[in-house]
């Protein structure tokens, strides 16, 4: 008889060391970026790598990358790769070159895409907290690429002279808020750490983690930042969510102090998760960091909802790829387009960059989808009577005559329910819009950008 020998199950020291996350020093035209990652293929990913998404983590005002270590430390990282980075000004990136160029909403948001087209990203599914949430929304018109976004604590802003005032609870105005000035002395940068997070964890010093990142930040970028907005140089962020058709989930910790909740009944969106605006209970600001179990669950719910195949940007240049290569021609602009999820062609005109996605919101004008929006989404194959509705004569079912879609608008799912699984998938996918531009236009985009400006630390 055979001897089969079993191989002895290592011990708990002799295991091997769970993966830490990498920094690296990415130098843009803003300043020099420092970019903490861990996942999957750690390395600048090959436009013909077709992979999930990234997901894209980025701070608040005078925090940085280290207030997302627990979701550089959750399960996800198995599965995708997970960046979070540091603005200009803030953590171990360098203060802004010209920080009137770069301290503001629309600055950060030029720097980040310009970071992600170094690292040759094609793909990303954001979450965005406070600042790091307007500059995602920011990044909408800029980077055709973004797969989903998660913007907690973060009310779009529009132009109005009122909107900041609004927007949040400020007490005596805000130009004498903590947030907003950069005179801080060392007690108010205590201060300023403390309010803006969550209850302090049994686990770890919050006050000297966080304390050090508003000592740390660039003391012109907060007033400058707010100065730039109340002067209503931004952009209509209002207008930027209400025309996208990427997926945006709206979570907010349901006793933050500093947002004003009820402002968000007022926002229109595009595609929102769920049609519901997310509070999670007992949570204040940043429930990500404060509180991982309640959080974590739901955002991993949303980044696999959004992770699965499409037709991304890398994927397109494959296709044409082999086209090429079997003697086709590119399709001409008659309505013909790559991308059926059947692998067929669909009839959108699109005119679109061949290695860029290309996002379409269809407005309807009449006949407003559920919640008063304006805007509808256009799946592809969808035919022209489907999109028209019934024509004359044709009797519509009443809400009454359809139970389960009356009960889901009468009830709308809280964030539990979502963590529970009681909730189906509910956002269209970006993928499955039809393609075409931002009305605004995008500068075309180099995919093949050098990685000369990339270094390890």
């Amino acid at each position: 008889m055979a001897n089969i020998s079993h191989r002895k199950r290592p011990s708990l020291s002799e295991r091997s060391p769970p993966p830490e996350p990498t920094v690296t020093m990415v130098q843009t035209n803003h300043a020099k970026i420092a970019v903490t990652s861990i996942g999957p293929h750690d390395t600048a990913i090959h436009p013909d790598v077709f992979l999930h998404p990234v997901i894209l983590c980025i701070h608040g005002n005078s925090f940085d990358s280290t207030i997302f270590k627990h979701i550089l430390a959750s399960p996800l990282q198995k599965t995708h790769k997970i960046m979070a980075i540091d603005l200009p000004g803030h953590g171990k990136s360098e203060d802004a070159i010209d920080p009137s160029k770069t301290y503001n909403h629309p600055g950060y948001a030029d720097c980040v895409v310009e970071l992600l087209l170094i690292m040759g990203i094609m793909e990303v599914i954001i979450l965005g907290w406070d600042l790091g949430g307007h500059v995602g929304i920011e990044m909408l018109p800029r980077f055709p690429f973004i797969r989903a976004m998660m913007l907690v604590s973060t009310p779009p802003l529009g132009r109005g002279k009122d909107e900041i005032e609004m927007a949040f609870h400020w007490g005596n105005g805000w130009e004498k808020a903590l947030c907003a000035r950069g005179d801080l002395d060392p007690d108010e940068c205590v201060t300023l750490a403390e309010t803006a997070i969550e209850k302090v964890p049994k686990w770890g010093n919050t006050v000297s983690e966080f304390w050090k990142c508003v000592k740390r930040t660039d003391q012109r970028a907060r007033k400058m930042m707010y100065e730039h907005l109340a002067a209503g140089k931004c952009s209509d962020q209002k207008k930027i969510v209400r025309e996208t058709g990427v997926p945006i989930a709206i979570v907010n910790g349901a006793k933050d102090h500093y947002v004003n909740l009820k402002f968000f009944e007022g926002v229109e969106f595009g595609n929102l998760w769920h049609n519901t605006c997310f509070q999670i209970p007992e949570s204040i600001r940043a429930p990500f960091y404060g509180d991982p179990k309640a959080f974590e669950p739901g955002f991993k719910i949303f980044v696999e909802e959004h992770s699965g195949s499409s037709l991304g940007s890398a994927a397109k240049v494959m296709a044409l790829k082999l086209r090429a290569k079997a003697g086709e021609k590119e399709p001409e602009d008659k309505g013909e387009r790559i991308g059926g999820r059947d692998g067929s062609k669909t009839g959108s005109k699109n005119g679109s960059d061949d290695t860029r996605m290309n996002v379409e919101a269809t407005k309807t004008g009449e006949g407003k989808p559920e919640g008063g929006k304006g805007y509808s989404t256009a799946e592809e194959g969808t035919s022209k009577e489907e999109l028209e509705g019934p024509k004359a004569g044709e009797e519509e079912i009443k809400a009454e005559e359809r139970p389960r879609e009356a009960l889901a608008a009468k009830s709308k799912p809280t964030w539990a329910s979502v963590v529970a699984g009681a909730v189906g998938k509910s956002s269209t996918s970006v993928s499955e819009f039809a393609i075409s531009p931002t009305k605004e236009g995008l500068t075309p985009i180099d995919t093949n950008v050098g990685q000369q400006h990339v270094k390890g630390a």
